[in-house]
């Protein structure tokens, strides 16, 4: 292998073919909300841009920081990923940048969280409290913070005024789409890359009962409207 590595020899091919390149690529605000393929498409990200254009951050981290996305955006990043609402994206997004998402089935969004908090979340607040005792699902979707997250998420901005959003359910067809509209080309790794699924952590734990099922869309009715209009413009763009 050449000493210079795959990114900057495809880099030159990408020069010598005049084939577009990240230089070529428009700045990206990658709203991801939790639970619809993000780290998929975060590791597509690193491929099309390169992993030091790319700014992977949330909203905590940014508290943390005591910083604004405006401190990093441009100067150094092409793109910015992670768990960001449109209210910290909004003074960013001009007629130059792109602001894309990902959505999912709301129901199969909020217990795929569940599954993520139990595995993820609930151990380290463990670790700080041992007499923590773990909630079970169903305490866990009334919990109004794990409601309707789609929808919060993208608060300020209509689902026409997004210049893409897939859905995580046909997340290789969203991506064929996305690269169409940007210019990105893609690899056989980029087309099969892995959703994470929770396919493992589902098989520890009971599957969710249609009577939970029915309570989280009751809870969500704000998400499940946002996802049928989604899914109703995207038939009215590619049909």
């Amino acid at each position: 292998m050449p000493k210079y590595g795959t990114s900057l020899m495809s880099k030159i091919e990408d020069w010598l073919s005049g084939r577009p390149g990240p230089a070529d690529f428009p700045a990206l605000l990658s709203m991801h909300i939790p639970k619809t393929a993000g780290l998929a498409f975060r590791e597509i990200l690193y491929q099309q841009y390169g992993p030091t254009r790319v700014l992977a951050i949330n909203q905590y981290g940014l508290l943390r920081q005591g910083q604004t996305l405006s401190h990093h955006f441009r100067k150094r990043h092409r793109v910015i990923h992670g768990h960001l609402p449109y209210t910290y994206l909004k003074p960013l997004h001009g007629p130059d940048t792109m602001i894309i998402t990902w959505l999912r089935d709301p129901a199969q969004r909020v217990v795929s969280n569940y599954y993520y908090s139990i595995t993820h979340e609930f151990p380290k607040r463990l670790r700080e409290n041992p007499d923590r005792k773990m909630m079970n699902l169903e305490e866990f979707i009334e919990r109004p913070k794990r409601q309707n997250v789609m929808s919060r998420f993208l608060e300020g901005i209509e689902l026409e005024d997004l210049d893409f959003f897939g859905f995580q359910e046909d997340f290789v067809d969203g991506l064929d789409r996305l690269a169409e509209q940007v210019g990105w080309t893609l690899t056989a790794q980029d087309r099969t890359r892995r959703v994470n699924d929770n396919r493992q952590v589902k098989a520890k734990y009971p599957t969710p009962s249609p009577e939970t099922l029915r309570r989280i869309r009751q809870l969500n009715q704000a998400d499940i409207e946002l996802y049928e209009r989604a899914r109703q413009l995207w038939r009215e763009r590619y049909a």
